[in-house]
């Protein structure tokens, strides 16, 4: 039932307008991948309590995700990261998509949407939800017709 499809710089045979938007999104995801993993070396490694994860998600993390709601004009933004064993991503900051937030679901590294995201560590986009295995239920109870999603890798590992 996975009907996703990987992202590929080869647009040649869409339409001009829809090649270049998809050519603009991919421009947009490396600045956004290039941001985040400055951010990401300017961070204590591990995180520790010098920095307090609170303190990340209001001051890095929503703003960042808001700016990214308003370039690629989107409704809903989340930034899903590991657990500290990488077996689990958790919704940990969202616009949009508040509720993920609040639910602390743990969608197991290599199911549904996300999870393939993580495993892969390649971006995928889906254009029909309804056709794709998703972790969570509040993707659907949403009304989400399609995502993209992209790993945050930074120094060489999925965030």
């Amino acid at each position: 039932m996975n009907s996703h499809k990987n992202i590929t710089s080869n647009y040649s045979h869409l339409p001009t307008s829809l090649s270049t938007a998809l050519t603009d999104l991919e421009e947009t995801t490396t600045q956004i991948q290039t941001e985040v993993a400055e951010v990401a070396d300017l961070l204590p490694q591990p995180l520790d309590e010098t920095v307090p994860v609170s303190s990340l998600l209001q001051n890095l993390l929503y703003p960042l995700l808001d700016c990214i709601r308003q370039v690629l004009k989107v409704d809903t933004v989340a930034v899903l990261l590991c657990s500290a064993d990488k077996q689990y991503l958790t919704v940990r900051a969202a616009c949009g998509l508040e509720e993920e937030v609040v639910a602390g679901i743990q969608i197991p590294i290599g199911s549904g949407f996300a999870g393939n995201i993580a495993a892969k560590r390649e971006l995928i986009i889906v254009d029909d939800l309804s056709q794709v295995n998703v972790f969570s239920p509040i993707l659907r109870h949403k009304g989400l017709q399609s995502m993209l999603g992209l790993p945050l890798i930074a120094n060489n590992q999925v965030m």
